[in-house]
Order: C-alpha cells, then structure tokens, then sequence
C-alpha cells in the first residue's frame, strides 16, 4: 500500500499474498526444512480464508432468492386480486337475484300492501348500493406513468406494465427491453414498481369490496327489522 499509494481491503490482501506465497519458492534445503511447513500452512490458512470470503460475498446477493422473492409475491397479489373480483362477482349475483325478485314479487302488491313500501325501497337502495361498490372493486384501473428512456434508464418508469408501452413503437420497447436484461438495477426496478403499482390496485379493490360487503349486511339487517315494524304495526 506504500508503495502503490493504494488501500486495499481484505480480500485483495489476501489474493495478493496466496499469489505470493504460491509463487514463491526456497533456494536451498536448509531454508526448505526450516521454513516450508510454515509456509504451507500459512497459504492453507489463506486458502481457507478466500472460501469463506467467496460464500460470503455470494450471500450477499442471493439473485436465486430475489427472484423467488418477487415470484412468489406477484403470484401471491395477483391470487389476491382474483379472489377480490370473486368476491365481488358474488355481492353482484345476489344483489341482481335479490332485485330481480323484489321486482316481480314485491313490487306488484305495493298498492294493496302499502306499508311494505318503505322497507322496500330501502332493500332496493341497499342492493344498488352494494352493486354499485362490487362494481368499482371489478373496474379495470391503470397506473400510468410517462415513459421516455431518460425515465427509464433513471429507473423512473415500469416498462414490465402494458400501460406505459402501449403507446410506444415496437422498436422502442425492443430498446427499452433490452436495457432492462441487460442492467439487473433495471430489472429489479421494474419488479419492484411492478409489485408496488398491483399492491395500489389491490388496496382500491379490497377497500370498496369491504363498503361493498358492509352495506349488505348492515343493509339487510335495517330492511329486515323495517319488514318487521311494518308488518306488526
């Protein structure tokens, strides 16, 4: 290091001293017997030393377990989402079978029966309501971002999502493409911003599904005691 002018760390220490205890050789038999077995063990002991650093500095990036990592949790949003729009699907079946049949049933006694009037129209208004949210849950919703490759190479913009390539020519995504195999800063970007913008979407989703959910119960419970009163009184 005095020499070079140059600090060097652990690892370059230890390649430059294997590197010199490998090459270097005694010239006589005295200095052989004297100092060989030393030396031997002293190249064992780096020898040693630059496995463990090896393990250690492929630990450090575990690319295998990243890659699983972001497998696993796109896999796992993307089944979220799929059980959300199900889940939304059923409030929409039930409630369309339930105003279906307060239209044929209910609707044509109201004029002999005007007393269920009112907790009709709250069962009716409670059913569109409920609708109306499952709707909002199932409604496609698209996280844009204004794609240029001075965004990109910044790390800026997902090229991974159809939203922000939709619009560009096939050349230039080819482009922008072949940045991202080729940086793994890139990639892992996009992975990340991919997984960020689906969780958004996933938070949308889940949280009109829960008023979606709240309503129909909380709404039935109210047109099922206003169905009560009015009958008893």
């Amino acid at each position: 290091e005095m020499l070079s002018g140059n600090e060097m760390d652990e690892e370059e220490w230890n390649d430059l001293t294997a590197k010199f205890l490998t090459d270097h050789q005694f010239f006589t038999d005295s200095a052989r017997r004297q100092f060989g077995e030393q030396k031997a063990k002293n190249l064992k002991s780096i020898i040693k030393t630059k496995k463990l650093f090896s393990k250690v500095s492929k630990n450090t990036i575990p690319e295998r377990g990243i890659e699983t990592m972001f497998r696993v949790a796109l896999r796992n949003n993307n089944g979220l989402g799929q059980i959300a729009d199900n889940k939304a699907n059923i409030m929409l079946s039930v409630n369309a079978i339930m105003l279906s049949l307060i239209l044929s049933s209910l609707l044509p006694k109201l004029d002999n029966n005007s007393f269920l009037i009112i907790p009709t129209i709250i069962i009716i208004i409670v059913c569109l309501s409920t609708m109306y949210y499952a709707v909002l849950a199932t409604r496609p919703k698209v996280v844009r971002s204004q794609y240029s490759r001075d965004a990109l190479l910044a790390n800026k913009v997902n090229l991974l999502f159809f939203g922000n390539f939709n619009n560009i020519p096939l050349e230039e995504f080819e482009w922008g493409m072949d940045q991202i195999m080729s940086d793994k800063n890139l990639l892992y970007g996009s992975l990340t911003k991919d997984l960020y913008y689906i969780g958004l979407i996933l938070d949308k989703k889940y949280k009109y599904l829960r008023i979606s959910y709240t309503l129909f119960i909380f709404g039935l419970i109210a047109a099922g005691i206003s169905y009560i009163i009015a009958l008893l009184v």
